[in-house]
């Protein structure tokens, strides 16, 4: 019989007595007494913490069956959540891993499961023991997320023993509470919605105004959390939420280093709050932007000079000797320190600006003149995640400004500014790089998309190094297909006497 087998000391004879098990499971007509059933789930828990890893992850995979094909409901949640209580810390991780697959398996039954779990995961939050709450509280995070409707009689009590945890010593309980938090704030009435962002903004503000960077931080990740999750149901609340997101982020960029996470989280916020409700967000757009261009340049461990208002056909003109003898511009600096995480911010400010173009593409022409120009003095971005961000916003302002429903105002600027902007892809084309280079070339193929035959005096910049990427064995293929992609749409957008001196090099 299975169950004996399940004992046995050999284990690969409980490893096949497992898989037989699971297989069996799978089959409709399984069916056992009560009794049975009981034996079924004592031995299998005994596997849970089977000296061999592969019988304890049959075992898991085994629990959201058993819950579906037994009445061992109440036995199996119980088991678990002792072990995740009372057991060691292997123990601990083997049931967290069983319950959150018995809540991913998707089953009907799992709702039983969930009425069962709920009041002892709460139960569990704030108790002596930091690892059960941070396990109890990525639990009740996967509860909230699946299966919101079956707790909707838990949520007060839930969301009175959350709030405290965010004022939490242990940096690992406040991560997991501002994910619950995040989570929570989706199934909240409106009126107790309201009630957890004015006492998230409460505490965000005294946190700040006692400079305690740390509490400011997860506050601020919490209402980032409420954001992206609930951002939809934020509109009442942006008079106060995005002036104050504004103020503690202006003062976290003046901190540097130490406000780094505070502005990141204010930086996602704005982000959230102009892709959930870009309606409500109208009156705040040009603050947002203001801020997003001011964290794009934040790098206080680092100074290149890089000013918006240096004109790239300068730059490109001391360039030149440089790359006549082959010494190509890779744009990275020479700075490196491995704790310098100011590159989070300026990655944040990038991502705000692209949701403002998403979500707000008719004030792209009044904004186009304090966009363009920081994007191109930020090409030179020392980062190279970060580097490639900025190329991704500087595309979508481009697609942007030439879409279908782009005002003949906003065309216009852009091609203004096309030899501004072939300025800056130069050195980036010629990077060392390939990732820069690929981010430059989707740029350049955007460019020629936009702006038609108005490239085409400027196909000498490119043409030198795309001749190069698709000669070069060394380059990566997905490089290569973007150059070619700017390849075609520049010739067939341009005139063939503009081509035709190019021809003999293509």
């Amino acid at each position: 019989m299975i169950i004996d087998k399940m004992a046995n000391r050999d284990k690969d004879f409980r490893y096949m007595a497992v898989s037989d098990l699971l297989a069996e499971l799978q089959k409709e007509v399984f069916k056992m007494d009560p009794d049975q059933e009981r034996k079924l789930v004592t031995q299998i828990f005994k596997l849970l913490t089977d000296a061999a890893g592969d019988v304890q992850g049959l075992a898991v995979k085994c629990l959201p069956l058993l819950i579906y094909k037994t009445s061992q409901v109440d036995m199996i949640v119980d088991g678990l959540f002792q072990m995740v209580e009372k057991g060691k810390d292997e123990d601990r991780d083997i049931a967290s891993i069983g319950l959150k697959t018995v809540l991913a398996d998707g089953q009907p039954s799992a709702g039983a499961a969930v009425g069962r779990l709920t009041p002892r995961l709460v139960s569990g939050i704030g108790g002596a023991k930091t690892e059960v709450t941070v396990c109890c509280l990525e639990i009740l995070h996967e509860v909230l997320l699946r299966f919101p409707s079956l707790v909707t009689s838990d949520l007060a009590t839930i969301k009175a023993k959350l709030l405290p945890e965010l004022d939490s010593p242990r940096p690992a309980t406040r991560k997991r509470t501002v994910t619950c938090v995040g989570a929570l704030c989706g199934s909240l009435s409106d009126e107790d919605f309201s009630s957890v962002v004015a006492y998230l903004l409460d505490q965000l503000e005294a946190s700040a105004a006692k400079e305690d960077a740390a509490a400011t931080a997860t506050y601020a990740q919490a209402l980032c959390a409420v954001a992206r999750s609930a951002g939809f149901r934020l509109g009442p609340n942006l008079e106060r939420l995005v002036p104050a997101m504004l103020r503690t982020a202006e003062a976290a960029l003046v901190l540097g280093e130490g406000g780094t996470d505070v502005a990141e989280h204010c930086l996602l916020a704005g982000e959230a709050v102009v892709l959930r409700c870009p309606g409500d967000a109208t009156p705040y757009v040009g603050d947002l932007v203001g801020l997003a261009l001011r964290a794009l340049k934040h790098d206080p461990n680092y100074a290149d000079g890089d000013d918006e208002d240096e004109d790239p056909e300068a730059m490109e003109d001391g360039d030149e000797e440089e790359d006549q003898d082959g010494d190509e511009d890779d744009g990275d600096g020479e700075y490196s320190d491995d704790d310098d995480m100011s590159w989070k911010v300026r990655r944040a400010a990038t991502k705000l600006l692209s949701a403002v173009m998403a979500a707000k593409a008719d004030c792209v022409a009044e904004l186009f003149p304090r966009l363009c120009p920081a994007l191109l003095a930020r090409f030179g971005e020392r980062e190279e995640s970060v580097r490639a961000d900025v190329f991704a916003t500087a595309r979508l302002l481009v697609v942007t400004a030439a879409g279908p429903g782009a005002a003949q105002e906003v065309k216009a600027l852009l091609r203004s500014n096309l030899p501004r902007i072939v300025a800056a892809l130069r050195p980036q084309v010629r990077s060392r790089s390939p990732k820069t280079r690929q981010g430059a070339f989707v740029v350049a193929r955007e460019l020629a998309l936009a702006t038609g035959p108005d490239l085409a005096p400027h196909l000498g910049v490119f043409l030198p190094a795309v001749c190069k990427a698709l000669t070069d064995r060394q380059a990566p293929s997905a490089l290569r297909l973007d150059v070619l992609g700017f390849l075609r749409a520049a010739l067939d957008t341009s005139p063939a006497d503009a081509v035709r001196p190019h021809m003999q090099g293509l």
